[in-house]
């Protein structure tokens, strides 16, 4: 059973919101997407009291219409090569210690998968 109080998700992703400048909101990527929409609704709500946004573009963005200019993005975190390692023999790899596959191609080929278009 996954710990109730470790905010990461099962599948290896984090995530950020990007502002309208094209830069993170926050000094952090967030562990879920209701973490990073939680970081989105503070990053407008710091603007509330002046009522707009003012973007490195000096454009006055209006509160209302700031959310529709933040988008959400997707990292993949790491692995370690243990938990690499128990995927890949759960996917019915060939290799029968950690040792072995960290220095097989299959690591580099599991670690590294083409991108999909």
């Amino acid at each position: 059973m996954k710990n109730q109080f470790d905010p990461w998700p099962e599948e290896p992703f984090a995530y950020d919101i990007i502002s309208p400048d094209g830069l993170p909101i926050g000094q952090s990527r967030y562990p879920t997407v209701e973490h990073a929409l939680q970081a989105a609704m503070n990053f407008v709500l710091r603007y509330a009291h002046q009522g707009y946004y003012k973007d490195c573009r000096m454009e006055q963005i209006p509160l209302h219409e700031l959310s529709q200019r933040m988008y959400l993005k997707r990292y993949p975190l790491p692995m370690s090569p243990a938990e690499a390692f128990r995927r890949h023999q759960e996917a019915g790899g060939s290799c029968t210690s950690v040792y072995e596959f960290v220095e097989s191609e299959e690591y580099e080929a599991f670690m590294n998968p083409e991108e999909e278009e």
